[in-house]
């Protein structure tokens, strides 16, 4: 009788997992996201974590000299991105001064030379210098490198410049493309 049951729950249990590897996840028609500075790292040779400040406010630069960070940007798009800038999302970067006017400066790339044979997307933004103690923003506008390189999902790098006395807050990242959701 026991084995009876042990092989009647196992199937039943097989069964579960088989229909539910079946199901094909929700798809949403863009996705949001709120992207933390945390995701970011100091770049060199010129840059190393001992000369950033880095807190739930974000990254700061308490230096007298420009320092550099890359960010991850996390792409969940299930289909290539447009090749036109601005058709398929953009980031938006927030940052601001601190007791000295400044600005920052990002480049954003899409695509690795080192993953694919075509050539990799970037857009660069460097705006005004900001007056001391100013929010603001700057919009970068994504597109894909390449629809013939074979790859729909590549890395999404950020690299930003913060003149001294500047916080990186924050990214906010849209896609514009169809993306599974959990």
């Amino acid at each position: 009788m026991n084995a009876f049951r042990t092989n009647t729950l196992i199937a039943s249990a097989l069964a579960l997992l088989a229909s539910g590897l079946a199901a094909n996840p929700a798809q949403a028609s863009s996705d949001e996201k709120s992207v933390s500075p945390m995701r970011c790292q100091p770049i060199g040779p010129g840059t190393t974590i001992g000369e950033l400040t880095i807190s739930h406010n974000g990254i700061y630069n308490p230096g007298s000299t420009p320092e550099k960070v890359t960010c991850e940007m996390p792409m969940d798009s299930e289909a290539a991105w447009a090749a036109t800038p601005s058709n398929s999302g953009h980031v938006i970067v927030y940052y601001s001064t601190g007791s000295v006017s400044g600005k920052m400066a990002c480049t954003l790339f899409v695509g690795s030379t080192q993953m694919q044979a075509t050539p990799v997307y970037s857009a660069t933004q460097a705006p005004s210098i900001s007056p001391a103690y100013t929010r603001t923003e700057l919009t970068l506008n994504f597109s894909y490198p390449s629809v013939s390189s074979g790859f729909d999902l590549v890395p999404i790098n950020l690299e930003c410049s913060l003149t001294p006395k500047v916080t990186l807050a924050g990214m906010f990242f849209y896609e514009s493309v169809a993306t599974d959701t959990p």
